[in-house]
């Protein structure tokens, strides 16, 4: 059974959509872009939609995929990122009309990145394909950000880790608002530099499943 977004009717033609859960369902047990596709169909006729995020990120092609749902619909778009907007997560948040960020919350973008095996040819094509994805990333981020497009790709080459200040400074954000009390966390050995606080109250665990079945084929995440 696919995992669905909490959906909170506000009244007026106004919901609140809660992303906070990894994103992909086949590796991540998250949520999926076709489950968002599915319950968006159902607020079709809505004038006003909240997404709230707090969400380590996941699949990158669900996080496109969920980005370009959203920036069809015709409601207008408010992403509120409450805890944390990592990697695909980030992605989503790029649809908003408007971008807010809890004074406390945190973004993290970075290059797309996966683990597969094969020969050299087929490695030279996982590349490949890795270069392009990281093409429609950087546009993603490009349409928004207030930086040179070079300032940025460093960005996404370092794996940054943004405060809500320096997201609106960069232009990835609009406005931060109070400190919201929510738990986030990133699970351990996700990310290079996973900022501690966000790991330190996950146990250590074994290579997940996910990770496991993906070094079988060719499965881009980000």
């Amino acid at each position: 059974m696919h995992k669905q977004m909490k959906i909170r009717n506000d009244g007026g033609g106004s919901y609140e959509l809660f992303l906070y859960d990894e994103i992909g369902s086949d590796w991540f047990g998250g949520i999926s872009a076709a489950t968002m596709g599915k319950q968006l169909a159902e607020l079709a006729d809505a004038k006003d939609i909240t997404l709230r995020v707090n969400s380590p990120g996941g699949d990158v092609f669900d996080g496109l995929a969920m980005y370009n749902l959203l920036a069809r619909h015709t409601a207008n778009i408010s992403v509120k990122v409450d805890g944390l907007a990592a990697s695909a997560a980030s992605i989503v948040a790029m649809a908003g009309d408007s971008i807010e960020m809890a004074d406390n919350a945190l973004m993290m973008i970075h290059r797309a990145w996966t683990v597969t095996g094969g020969n050299a040819e087929q490695l030279r094509e996982t590349a490949e394909l890795l270069e392009t994805i990281d093409g429609q990333i950087l546009a993603t981020y490009g349409k928004r950000a207030t930086v040179a497009e070079s300032e940025l790709r460093a960005m996404l080459d370092a794996e940054t880790w943004l405060t809500a200040s320096e997201a609106v400074e960069f232009g990835l954000a609009d406005s931060v608002t109070d400190n919201m009390a929510v738990a986030a966390h990133v699970p351990a050995g996700r990310y290079n530099r996973t900022p501690l606080a966000l790991t330190e109250t996950v146990e250590p665990e074994p290579a997940p499943a996910w990770r496991r079945e993906a070094a079988k084929r060719k499965l881009a995440i980000g």
